[in-house]
C-alpha cells in the first residue's frame, strides 16, 4: 500500500485504488462510504479501524496529503467500496 501511494504521487495520479478482501472500510459491518484524513486518525483511536486497514489509510492518507485526489480501498475494480479525498463531496 505505501509504495502504490509512493508509486501515485511520483506519477502525478488523480486518483489511486487500493485493494483489499473486504469490501471497503468497515464500521459496525457497513462500508464507510466516504472519508477525509482527518477522520483517519480519530476511527483508529476509537479501534474502529484495526488489523490491516490501517496501514491501508495511513498510506491513503499519504497519497491524498501528497496531491493524489482520491483513494478508492476496495475488494474489486468499481465505484463500490471507501473513498478518502481531502474533503467530502455531495452525494
Amino acid at each position: 500500500d505505501t509504495a502504490a501511494a509512493d508509486i501515485a504521487r511520483l506519477l502525478k495520479a488523480s486518483q489511486l485504488y487500493l485493494l483489499t478482501d473486504v469490501p471497503g472500510v468497515l464500521s459496525e459491518g457497513e462500508v464507510v462510504s466516504q472519508l477525509i484524513p482527518q477522520d483517519v486518525q480519530t476511527l483508529i483511536n476509537k479501534k474502529i479501524i484495526t488489523a490491516g486497514m490501517q496501514p491501508k489509510l495511513l498510506a491513503a492518507c499519504a497519497a491524498i496529503h501528497a496531491g493524489v485526489h482520491s483513494v478508492r480501498i476496495t475488494d474489486k475494480l468499481t465505484h463500490h467500496g471507501t473513498i478518502l479525498q481531502e474533503v467530502v463531496s455531495e452525494p
